[in-house]
């Protein structure tokens, strides 16, 4: 795993995770969403190998925010995103910020923020797209405000995204049957201030030829 230097939040510093928080990041992520059930990409997070890595962001209480980051390679990125786009939609090596929680003490003091931008900083240069698919829970606040302060673009909205994969959701009350939205970003695109003519009309293109076929 690639070390990176740690870096101050307001919370308190965001540095990369290793095997010792294991513990403390399943904790909160069950005290926020329940029982975060496959450790496949969080394993991954913690392991040696370059294709993934994690950061936490830790204050003086301890672990207060987590998030992983993965390359997924052109099948694993279309099924992850439950085959609405093909593998030939995706570059050869796609950044995927797989999980992301924040404890909710510290909501209000851009942790999420400071995770997302760790995470992306870490792709620069492994890939040229971002990818993260949001989990969209009804009356609630969620991962678009992110996806928005960093300038993704949503794609398409996956009803029923959750079913079978989430056995556990505080909304539905057992299984989760929650919708989720797909969001992208090229990396060469610069800050929102700093935007310049890119899209992602490819894949707006492919999900209208699809919903066509529904």
């Amino acid at each position: 795993m690639t070390a990176v230097r740690p870096a101050e939040t307001e919370a308190g510093e965001v540095r990369t995770a290793t095997a010792r928080d294991r513990d403390a990041i399943r904790s909160l992520w069950r005290e926020r969403f329940g029982d975060l059930g496959d450790s496949t990409h969080l394993d991954a997070a913690l392991g040696d190998g370059a294709a993934a890595t994690g950061f936490v962001a830790e204050s003086e209480e301890g672990v207060v925010g987590f998030a992983t980051v993965s390359l997924f390679d052109p099948d694993t990125a279309s099924g992850y995103v439950g085959g609405v786009y093909p593998p030939t939609a995706f570059p050869d090596a796609t950044g995927v910020i797989h999980q992301l929680a924040v404890d909710s003490s510290v909501s209000d003091r851009r942790v999420g923020s400071a995770l997302t931008r760790r995470c992306m900083d870490w792709a620069r240069g492994r890939t040229p797209m971002m990818l993260v698919v949001l989990w969209r829970r009804p009356d609630h606040v969620d991962g678009s405000v992110l996806a928005e302060r960093f300038d993704y673009d949503e794609v398409v909205r996956l009803k029923g995204y959750y079913r079978g994969r989430r056995e556990h959701c505080p909304d539905c009350g057992r299984q989760c049957t929650c919708d989720a939205t797909v969001h992208v970003r090229p990396l060469s695109r610069g800050p929102p201030d700093e935007r310049h003519v890119e899209n992602t009309e490819t894949m707006r293109d492919t999900t209208d030829a699809n919903e066509g076929e529904r």
